[in-house]
């Protein structure tokens, strides 16, 4: 294979964009998943972390993800171990 080429002769190419693309979808479909679980846990998780503002928790529907950023950089902890914690409350407050 010719170390510039664009495509490989056995379609690797569009299966690794094809691949993306469905990154994509399971991010937006985990983003709203998360969006629809935070009003149930919202008041819970608030009180476990006290730092976080009502202005870190403002978002219009769609925009769960800028949220998320706000309330990474408040409590320090990561997005993904935030996004594992809202998607595991209810395990995960029995615990604390």
């Amino acid at each position: 294979m010719e170390k510039n080429k664009t495509k490989t002769d056995d379609g690797t190419r569009n299966q690794n964009s094809t691949n993306a693309s469905n990154a994509n979808i399971d991010r937006d479909e985990d983003l709203r998943r998360l969006e629809e679980r935070w009003p149930v846990v919202q008041d819970s998780f608030r009180e476990r972390y006290p730092k976080i503002t009502d202005d870190d928790v403002k978002y219009n529907k769609g925009e769960f993800d800028n949220m998320l950023g706000r309330v990474e950089n408040r409590t320090g902890k990561s997005r993904s171990a935030l996004e594992n914690e809202i998607r595991n409350w209810d395990n995960d407050s029995a615990k604390m």
